[in-house]
């Protein structure tokens, strides 16, 4: 119930910003970044949690969080995708949803794999299982930083457009 709330308070904010088609004060354009880095922070902390959930070794648990995590990406991505990008903002809006894009194709894919090998009981967690967890979770996080660094340019790009600073 609290996430519609929010994702409705999110949206009204966004459609106030964007009734103008541009910016035309620094504070509107850094209005529209801090609700884009809102949508993809909110999807880190659920991501966060679901590593967390690793050190559970409770399959329930992990379960949870990667729904929480699915659910967390499809609410930020229906949220972001609604709004029209004003002219100039797309490269931001874009880079947003491609690290959205990336965590949901972990989500859907390399997470389930991993709460599967943890799910294991003890004798079949076997050296072979650690290795296929290791390198499924190296593989993401790398895929992750990349995507997170294409987000970073593109925020600096945007930033440096509009005269902000950004963290």
């Amino acid at each position: 119930m609290t996430r519609r709330i929010s994702t409705l308070i999110i949206m009204a904010a966004l459609a106030a910003i964007m009734e103008a088609c541009s910016f035309t004060t620094p504070k509107q354009a850094a209005s529209y970044n801090d609700l884009l880095m809102q949508q993809q922070k909110m999807i880190v902390e659920k991501y966060d949690l679901v590593l967390e959930s690793f050190d559970t070794y409770v399959g329930s648990k992990m379960d949870a969080a990667l729904l929480d995590l699915e659910a967390q990406i499809a609410e930020s991505q229906n949220s972001i995708s609604q709004i029209d990008a004003p002219s100039g903002c797309e490269a931001l809006r874009d880079a947003v949803l491609d690290y959205i894009a990336e965590m949901q194709g972990f989500a859907s894919d390399a997470m389930p794999r991993m709460i599967s090998i943890y799910k294991r009981l003890e004798n079949e967690f076997t050296p072979d299982a650690k290795m296929e967890w290791d390198s499924t979770y190296k593989d993401m996080d790398k895929r992750l930083k990349e995507a997170g660094n294409r987000l970073r340019e593109a925020q600096k790009e945007f930033a440096k457009k509009y005269e902000l600073t950004v963290n």
